[in-house]
């Protein structure tokens, strides 16, 4: 196709466009080669969703709670003729507790879905619908529902690891370590004994005070916790770091070192004081990292290093596959 190409532009060679031809010649030759890049992760795509079909079972939009305004949902994905319970992961999207959805999701459950896990994915109330701490509440119903139906569905409910990025990290945290007595929980039933056996944070936000004013204010922030009555200790009941204590879950957290969303400090503080209790966390900064948008490089060294870390918890966790 190259010395097609070559012999049809020769002329052009040349004449005084000599420079301009080049360039036209250089573009149609890259384009070619990112075509056909393109095509080869298309079919790489294809490829795993044939393998998805074939050994998952896809539940769509379960409802795992009613609300007056609307009833929330969940996707689960379980493993076809499975003959033993398996680890679940929780996914939670971010979107600063104001957008997204769960059906915007894919790239983020598809490694532990290759691991053989089952997998949910999670949508709660946003902004639009309800101030805080509506999505916490949301999102711990969805972790009791699934505890709930674990038998129904092969899920091994001492072996839960719940997930998210942005907003989605924050409520990971709040769902993985909020006490089972809060008041948060008094509307989600009570289902029988589970285990969170680790949290893995993306660039989520932990002390909820610090965006509400300040340096580090940030306006989804603000307007997540509205004007309700008690705003400061609203936002103390729905941060993480307000219920880091001995007998947590272990937690892994990644973050950017120049995340213009969500301050790099929010992770160093989480990690510093579980550090200072003897808690079993693993912080990774991505140097010069912004909000989640680390390289294709960082993001297989990010898997490797949850791969190490779930191991070591006797979880099952192949970053290669």
């Amino acid at each position: 196709m190259y010395d097609s190409i070559l012999r049809t532009d020769k002329h052009l060679l040349n004449s005084k466009n000599t420079m301009k031809s080049l360039f036209v010649l250089f573009s149609i030759v890259i384009i070619s080669v990112l075509c056909s890049s393109s095509f080869a992760q298309l079919k790489e795509s294809k490829t795993w969703q044939n393998d998805l079909n074939k050994r998952y079972t896809e539940h769509k939009d379960i409802v795992y709670k009613h609300t007056n305004t609307s009833d929330q949902k969940l996707d689960l994905y379980t493993l076809k003729d499975s003959k033993e319970k398996r680890p679940v992961y929780i996914f939670i999207h971010g979107g600063g507790w104001r957008k997204g959805t769960k059906d915007s999701i894919a790239g983020q459950i598809t490694a532990f879905m290759k691991n053989n896990w089952v997998v949910a994915n999670v949508d709660y109330r946003l902004l639009g619908e309800a101030l805080a701490p509506a999505a916490v509440i949301d999102c711990r119903c969805a972790l009791y529902w699934l505890v709930a139906h674990a038998d129904e569905y092969g899920i091994d409910k001492n072996r839960i690891v719940i997930g998210g990025t942005s907003s989605g990290g924050h409520l990971s945290l709040m769902t993985g370590l909020l006490p089972n007595d809060h008041p948060f929980n008094d509307s989600c039933g009570t289902p029988a004994d589970f285990k969170i056996a680790a949290i893995l944070n993306f660039y989520g936000i932990t002390d909820v005070n610090d965006i509400l004013s300040g340096a580090n204010r940030r306006g989804f922030g603000v307007d997540w916790l509205g004007d309700q009555p008690g705003v400061q200790e609203v936002a103390k009941s729905v941060s993480p770091l307000t219920y880091v204590r001995s007998g947590i879950p272990p937690v892994f957290t990644v973050h950017g070192s120049s995340d213009p969303t969500v301050p790099y400090e929010q992770a160093v503080k989480l990690s510093s004081k579980m550090d200072s209790l003897g808690l079993k966390n693993k912080f990774i900064s991505i140097e010069g990292g912004k909000h989640g948008k680390f390289s294709k490089e960082e993001m297989s060294n990010i898997y490797k290093e949850i791969g190490g870390f779930l191991k070591e918890l006797s979880l099952p966790f192949d970053s290669d596959l």
